[in-house]
């Protein structure tokens, strides 16, 4: 079953997984086809950058800026239900693509975590629907017309809660929370994010 997935984002699939927050469409953030074909899946403006999922702090050091106050905050939050958006470098946009800013997460799930680990690279990642539809936290949501146009499916609901991750912008000096979600509290550690 892992395995299986790795192997569909090594040839440039697109695969659905669980997380613990909602499912996860994703595609090898290295291949441009497959990014294209996760925008065309879910009927998403093009100019709305996709988030990036990762297995850990280290991976995000090879294409993300943050300081030492910034990565202590990573490193309370993750793994967990949090995105950030951080500065890219710009040595890696050509074979990412990734836009100045980019959103990244480490998720907090054993399904998820293996698939990364074992694939080495980054993977977009966005929620399993519609652009403007609800994100599918149980596989039987999963309709035909998303069903058809993916390579491989993990059913697996255990651990997956239905609440979209918070999202919080580290890319200035101070933290600002930017969506409420799975992770909501004001306070974490001694950074305060500025609503």
């Amino acid at each position: 079953m892992i395995f299986e997935t790795v192997s569909f984002l090594r040839v440039g699939g697109i695969v659905i997984f669980p997380t613990e927050t909602v499912y996860a469409l994703a595609c090898d953030a290295s291949n441009y086809r497959a990014m294209l074909r996760i925008y065309d899946i879910k009927q998403r403006n093009i100019k709305k950058n996709l988030p990036v999922m990762v297995a850990g702090i280290t991976h995000l050091e090879k294409f993300t800026l943050f300081n030492q106050s910034q990565a202590s905050l990573i490193k309370e939050c993750c793994p967990g239900p949090v995105t950030f958006i951080f500065r890219r470098k710009k040595s890696v946009h050509f074979r990412f693509r990734f836009p100045e800013k980019v959103a990244v997460r480490i998720p907090d799930s054993k399904v998820a975590l293996k698939i990364l680990r074992i694939f080495k690279r980054p993977v977009f990642a966005t929620s399993v629907n519609l652009s403007g539809r609800p994100a599918v936290s149980n596989f039987t949501q999963i309709g035909n017309y998303i069903k058809k146009r993916v390579s491989h499916i993990i059913c697996d609901n255990r651990g997956v809660k239905g609440i979209v991750s918070s999202i919080v912008d580290i890319s200035g000096e101070r933290p600002v929370l930017v969506r409420k979600g799975a992770f909501n509290i004001r306070f974490v550690g001694k950074s305060e994010f500025i609503e």
